[in-house]
């Protein structure tokens, strides 16, 4: 008999997409920034959030050019939905031309917001025997491979994101089969369970 379990060494259960992300009617005329994303494997491959950012989990989004954020670019908003792509409020290139920068983090936390190159606290729980508190654990970092830096003639932004944090896979092997493995606990021990983020 062999049972596994999958500890990732991060989770809280984080706020949800709370702030009004709305673009204001200036946005009329403008050409919309479209995100993608991609998610780098794991060396110990999963099903879950393996290969894409799962359906449903929120992302944070900074949006900037030279002189600061652009309108709604502070921590936006975005949903995944499992095949690399995000719904949500659109987010504009700058009227002027002016080129963007663009980072993003997830599992999304209103903590951001607000907090230009400050750190921000991410800790964990260790409650995750959830598929919800597995994701909650998951911190992932996203930023384009190369330049970062687009303009309107080229408004798809592909964000690269990478796991942030480390994760143990537990395999209890009865050699016999008569032992009882069901309920057995584990004790992980000289573990950091929080680190810190800067945002953008």
């Amino acid at each position: 008999m062999r049972k596994y379990w999958i500890i990732p060494l991060a989770t809280a259960i984080l706020a949800a997409c709370t702030k009004d992300n709305t673009i204001p009617k200036e946005s009329e005329g403008l050409t919309p920034i479209t995100f993608v994303s991609s998610l780098a494997t794991r060396s110990t491959n999963t099903a879950l959030q393996s290969t894409q950012i799962a359906e449903g989990v929120q992302v944070g989004v900074f949006v900037k050019t030279a002189g600061g954020y652009i309108s709604g670019g502070d921590n936006a908003c975005l949903t995944a939905d499992g095949n690399g792509n995000f719904t949500g409020a659109n987010l504009y290139f700058p009227a002027d031309g002016s080129a963007v920068s663009v980072y993003a983090y997830a599992p999304y936390d209103t903590d951001f917001s607000g907090k230009d190159a400050e750190t921000v606290a991410f800790s964990v729980a260790a409650d995750q025997s959830t598929d919800a508190g597995y994701l909650a654990s998951d911190l992932l970092c996203g930023a384009p491979a190369g330049a970062n830096s687009f303009t309107k003639d080229n408004p798809t932004v592909t964000l690269g994101f990478a796991h942030m944090l480390s994760k143990l896979n537990i395999k209890f092997t009865d050699t016999d089969s008569k032992a009882n493995l069901k309920g057995a606990t584990v004790n992980i021990l000289n573990t950091l369970p929080s680190t810190t983020l800067k945002a953008s």
